[in-house]
């Protein structure tokens, strides 16, 4: 399994969606109106001295229309749940850094609002 699968199990399993309905990696399909997807970005190299690894990503959550408030507080639960110390996987143990709260970044061209947040995953396993 990969860190993405990783996180969207973690969210699978903490009652904020189901893979491939709602919850995407590096996708968001326009025709599902509630989804969560994360979105990996350029991450720093790994240290020498060091076995982690470290990889950014950008958590995203959209709503149905005008429900906002709704959309605000399932961000929170998410980077809420990411600010644990860490979580135990499959063969390797991954610690949630958030960088930010979560930001109300638009209404898209369907009405939905969407936040972000950015975190980082640090794990001793690829």
């Amino acid at each position: 399994m990969t860190i993405e699968d990783d996180i969207l199990k973690l969210l699978e399993d903490n009652g904020h969606g189901v893979i491939n309905d709602s919850l995407f990696v590096n996708y968001l399909p326009n025709e599902v109106d509630e989804a969560i997807v994360i979105f990996s970005y350029a991450s720093p190299p790994q240290t020498a001295a060091t076995d982690d690894f470290e990889y950014n990503f950008q958590c995203r959550v959209r709503k149905n229309s005008d429900d906002y408030d709704v959309a605000r507080a399932e961000a929170f639960a998410i980077h809420a749940m990411f600010n644990r110390t860490g979580v135990d996987t499959v063969g390797r143990r991954i610690v949630f850094r958030p960088a930010n709260p979560p930001n109300f970044l638009y209404y898209d061209d369907s009405n939905r609002p969407n936040f972000v947040f950015n975190f980082t995953v640090i794990t001793t396993g690829n």
